[in-house]
């Protein structure tokens, strides 16, 4: 994360040098909505909560990364800069800080503030879990129920210099798109059909009357060719007789899904997703939709992060099955020491039903646990 925001930070100055306000401002919202809101605050709420050393470093980062952010804002938005500034606890004005600047150590940063191919890694890591969530969103299977296996192939990812790759943070990529194993494909991708089609808007100005000729000739482009493109690699063509260059950029793959896989693409990773659901991972599934609707009744009691309950459910045959198979999993997440316990009906007062896919309906009873007095 603070390797990204030194990243920010030098294309911001260099677009605030350039005149270029509309690009300083791109890569601010990137920094924050993608990698600071959608990446590393999602993916660090366990750490957050978990306390001592490692709950204080993930907030030390979090609190120095948001001080850059203020001070990378400040000459958009003055008075949301200040306000952040305030909020932070740093004292004077924010307008009175240097801006945030890599090349000097004075400005917050460490001479090692960037690390290129920690960068390269996690890119792969987080395109790979944008484009698995595309697809279970093609293919309505929601995130919270977990398939089997991704194939994962990234262009150029392999590092020589022993810098860290991809499959370092495999852990995280499998929890983000809930799958159980993740496969990464080297060298040309045989898992998966693919299809080049030409970019229109960067090869038109080359290509010009010739145009339709040269897209016939990118549609006609065997696997192994596309991605060499892909990874970065030129490849020549035929065209009308004299030999063209193509580049990256120049061709997007599309990849197209075989039976039991689904597929996607960016240009740099190309994914398959494993789309089969077996009834031990339907049961897990299920599983994970209790919980679900048993923290969201626990919010809505108005119950703390931390509070012990006594947790009763009740429901058809499948929830029975799923609590019977999973019910430990369930007790530890929602902070239920007894466990789960399956009520015999729903009829007593409390109880809260709730929907779950499938036209089914769970049945929800939980009491906050006082502590136990202490015997000393």
């Amino acid at each position: 994360m603070l390797s990204r925001a030194a990243a920010a930070a030098e294309e911001m100055g260099e677009a605030w040098e350039a005149l270029d306000p509309p690009r300083a401002l791109r890569a601010l919202e990137k920094l924050v909505v993608e990698e600071l809101t959608n990446w590393y605050i999602r993916r660090s709420r366990r750490r957050f909560w978990s306390g001592g050393n490692d709950a204080a470093f993930a907030f030390s980062t979090l609190h120095e990364v948001l001080g850059m952010v203020a001070r990378m804002a400040a000459p958009a938005t003055p008075f949301l800069a200040e306000s952040l500034w305030g909020r932070l606890g740093e004292s004077g004005s924010v307008h009175l800080a240097a801006f945030p600047d890599p090349s000097l150590p004075d400005t917050g940063f460490q001479p090692d503030s960037r690390d290129l191919a920690l960068e390269t890694a996690m890119d792969g890591v987080v395109r790979a879990s944008t484009l698995g969530r595309a697809v279970r969103e093609r293919t309505r299977i929601r995130v919270r129920q977990p398939l089997q296996k991704v194939l994962v192939h990234i262009a150029g990812a392999s590092p020589e210099d022993g810098g860290a790759r991809p499959q370092d943070y495999e852990d995280a990529l499998r929890e983000e798109l809930n799958v159980k194993e993740v496969e990464w494909v080297e060298g040309t991708p045989d898992f998966l059909e693919v299809r080049g089609k030409a970019n229109f808007r960067a090869l038109g100005p080359r290509a010009g009357k010739k145009m339709k000729a040269l897209a016939a000739a990118i549609a006609g482009l065997d696997r192994e060719a596309l991605f060499r493109i892909q990874g970065g690699e030129e490849v020549k063509v035929d065209l009308e007789g004299a030999p063209f260059t193509l580049g990256p950029g120049d061709v997007e793959v599309e990849a197209l899904g075989v039976e039991g896989l689904e597929a996607a693409s960016d240009g740099k990773v190309t994914l398959g997703l494993e789309v089969e659901i077996t009834p031990e991972l339907a049961c897990e599934g299920l599983a994970r939709e209790i919980l679900n609707r048993v923290q969201t009744q626990r919010r809505e009691a108005g119950l703390d992060l931390s509070d012990r309950i006594r947790l009763q459910v009740f429901g058809d045959d499948d929830l029975r099955d799923a609590v019977s198979t999973h019910g430990a999993w369930i007790g530890e997440e929602a902070l239920a020491p007894g466990g789960v316990k399956w009520a015999k009906s729903s009829d007593e007062d409390g109880f809260r039903a709730w929907e779950i896919p499938g036209e089914k309906e769970i049945h929800i009873l939980l009491e906050k646990v006082n502590p136990s007095p202490n015997p000393c």
